[in-house]
């Protein structure tokens, strides 16, 4: 079985939010997701189409890479569609409230599956990663495995550590980030049974 069908299978096993029990064609939209990771993972680890583009490899392993990325998406947001789709609730995303004439209005600091923020980014980097579609999550997958090695070599270069900052914000360490690890291993451990099978997930 290939990535991108090992993960699809593994996000569908996820707990499903309430605002999602009753969303229309969700196994494909998990497969649009599955499919961003599988590519950030071959992008990140010069494999598939990105062998021999020159590319740098940044990650050990495409398994490791979307496990990570499959945990920090169900952490961060339970992969929820109105995230997924930039469509966030007044209390989701981060959110800020700014006094403009008349009243306040909520500004979402955060973006995508993974809460990405904005930091010195163009707004034409911002903008990419906006949505639900094939290719502005094929972005934000990319971004925020990007993003997560950052962390990891500002924390020793340990997957505990990036999760921390990454929770926090600045710090290598934090109480959860240990659990996130153990979840990220069991995905990685899952992904590999799978791709050495023939389960159908639909």
């Amino acid at each position: 079985m290939n990535l991108p069908l090992s993960i699809a299978i593994v996000l569908s096993q996820l707990l499903v939010p309430a605002i999602d029990r009753n969303e229309v064609n969700r196994n494909d939209r998990l497969t649009s997701i599955a499919i961003a990771e599988s590519r950030a993972a071959d992008r990140a680890t010069c494999s598939g189409e990105f062998k021999g583009t020159g590319c740098t490899r940044i990650i050990a392993s495409r398994t490791e890479a979307a496990a990570i990325l499959t945990e920090w998406a169900d952490a961060e947001t339970a992969l929820r569609s109105n995230v997924h789709r930039d469509e966030c609730r007044k209390y989701e995303c981060d959110p800020i409230r700014l006094r403009v004439k008349g009243g306040t209005i909520v500004m979402h600091l955060a973006r995508s599956l993974w809460q990405l923020h904005r930091g010195s980014w163009t707004a034409e980097r911002w903008v990419a990663i906006s949505g639900a579609t094939q290719q502005a999550t094929d972005a934000a997958a990319w971004e925020a495995i990007k993003r997560f090695q950052l962390a990891r070599g500002q924390c020793g270069g340990t997957i505990e550590g990036a999760f921390a900052n990454l929770a926090t914000g600045k710090s290598c360490m934090w109480w959860g980030a240990h659990e996130r690890v153990l979840k990220a291993e069991r995905i990685r451990v899952r992904l590999v049974k799978l791709q050495s099978s023939e389960q159908d997930w639909r």
